[in-house]
């Protein structure tokens, strides 16, 4: 085990060998290949495109008409007329409670505006 490894020894041959024209018929074949086969695969590939677009459409118009019922079908809050339930919860309160209440909604311009 005392020698170096030399690569001027190994020498210059090629461990393995081609026939002539064997590179350009490989290059000929696969164009002819990928050529004929892209056409159909473009064509495939376009009409998937549409169908998935007009699915994408389909879904959104969908989602947006459950959304329009939604919030056209759901009653609005309205106000209450009635005070009903406020003068039992006030009367239900401590006497210092209740003037405090009053003293701090005395000018409130909304309370004003529905009496």
């Amino acid at each position: 085990m005392d020698k170096e490894f030399k690569f001027s020894q190994v020498g210059r041959r090629m461990p393995y060998n081609v026939p002539d024209g064997a590179f350009d018929s490989i290059t000929r074949n696969v164009l002819d290949a990928t050529i004929g086969k892209s056409k159909a695969t473009a064509r495939r590939g376009r009409r998937r495109r549409i169908l998935y677009g007009s699915f994408v459409a389909a879904a959104m118009a969908a989602a947006a008409s459950v959304a329009v019922m939604l919030v056209c079908s759901h009653p609005f809050a309205k106000p209450s007329s009635e005070w009903n339930d406020v003068d039992q919860a006030f009367e239900q309160l401590s006497p210092g409670d209740q003037a405090y209440l009053i003293e701090a909604y005395q000018e409130d311009v909304f309370l004003d505006e529905q009496n």
